[in-house]
């Protein structure tokens, strides 16, 4: 019953991953397009099949030079209904070759339109292909986070990106029902497979993620995760969770892991705020308001670069109470409303967390990356 109920309390129906019409777009014309593909032998093969016979069917008719004839744009259709017993009889006098068609045809249908109504049923109702129907949505993903490993941890680190406006993929190597009913309540793209393999990260789209999340409880596997993530997509801003400090320096050093969060600092508001590219304290609550100290770098070409540090805070509502310049070494505690703010400096913000996500959007650069 507890698992149950922490499932329900990460699927908050307030915070739910939406999808603009024209990704749902996209979504549908992909999955359509590879639904076709997979049933391209059968309808192709039903296609030539009425065609042919039909084709066969009207030389026939010219052969015997019979009075009454099917018209020729009538005669695919004539053989459809053939294949599924719904043509009338043939008129007394019908040549034999000619009503052979009745008899054969039918064998033709039993071999293909099994095959069409099931394609036209997954066409409308896409719960029987649900996995294809997630791999169509994350395709049409662009600067996501694909967070690994769906544990306590891993469900909140999701519920925070959410909160922070963050488009995420779930990967993980089986869902259990609890952490599904979650994710589908949260309306997050569900990705079911391991970590560790090519085909994987593929699906989930990591050549084009902004950031990817990698929580699970062994670090084995995470350092396995991470080095092939690395080979796949060389600037994706990696996260990592890690009990054992020799991993943490092997992960800097060698696989570029932009942030190490250790067992004791282990927190879904951490792991979200490291995904986007700041430091985020665990939420605080003042008179029924939250409130979070968030640290974060200018990027170049953002909202913030080239303003001054009152402006920032009249404009956003905000009190930046650290900004430490690039390549200076101590920071200037409440700096003066007149500072200018340069692209490279570190800002250190204490703002109501209902402002976190519009105040982060604010920080990427023209190009729309971080």
């Amino acid at each position: 019953m507890r698992q149950r109920r922490n499932a329900r309390r990460w699927a908050d129906p307030t915070t739910v991953q939406r999808m603009g019409f024209f990704q749902h777009l996209r979504a549908s014309l992909r999955y359509n397009l590879r639904l076709l593909k997979e049933f391209r032998a059968t309808l192709l093969l039903f296609i030539l099949t009425t065609l042919g016979a039909g084709s066969l069917y009207g030389a026939l008719e010219a052969a015997y030079n019979l009075e009454e004839r099917v018209p020729a744009i009538d005669l695919p259709y004539h053989m459809a209904q053939m294949m599924t017993l719904q043509a009338s009889p043939p008129p007394p006098g019908m040549p034999v070759p000619l009503v052979m068609f009745w008899y054969v045809m039918p064998f033709f249908g039993l071999f293909v339109l099994g095959q069409i109504v099931q394609f036209i049923q997954l066409l409308f109702d896409r719960s029987g292909r649900a996995a294809a129907w997630q791999e169509a949505i994350a395709s049409t993903m662009r600067d996501h986070t694909i967070v690994i490993g769906l544990g306590h941890v891993g469900l909140g680190v999701v519920r925070s990106l959410i909160d922070l406006q963050t488009q995420v993929v779930a990967v993980n190597h089986g869902f259990d029902p609890i952490t599904a009913e979650a994710l589908h309540e949260m309306n997050v793209t569900m990705i079911d497979g391991d970590g560790r393999l090519d085909d994987t990260l593929e699906r989930a789209h990591l050549e084009h993620a902004e950031s990817l999340v990698v929580c699970t409880s062994d670090d084995a596997v995470n350092f396995e995760i991470i080095m092939r993530a690395r080979s796949f997509n060389p600037t994706v801003r990696i996260v990592a969770r890690t009990w054992d400090s020799q991993y943490a320096k092997q992960l800097r050093d060698f696989l570029g892991v932009e942030r190490i969060v250790s067992s004791a600092e282990v927190s879904a508001p951490v792991f979200a705020g490291a995904a986007v590219g700041a430091d985020i304290t665990q939420t605080i609550h003042v008179k029924g308001r939250a409130y979070v100290l968030v640290r974060l770098t200018v990027a170049a070409g953002s909202q913030f670069e080239g303003r001054t540090v009152g402006s920032v805070q009249d404009r956003y509502d905000v009190d930046i109470v650290l900004l430490v310049s690039d390549g200076d070494e101590e920071a200037d505690v409440h700096p003066s409303n007149d500072q200018t703010i340069r692209a490279g400096d570190s800002i250190t913000t204490f703002l109501p967390f209902s402002q976190l996500a519009e105040f982060l959007t604010k920080n990427r650069p023209a190009n729309g990356r971080r």
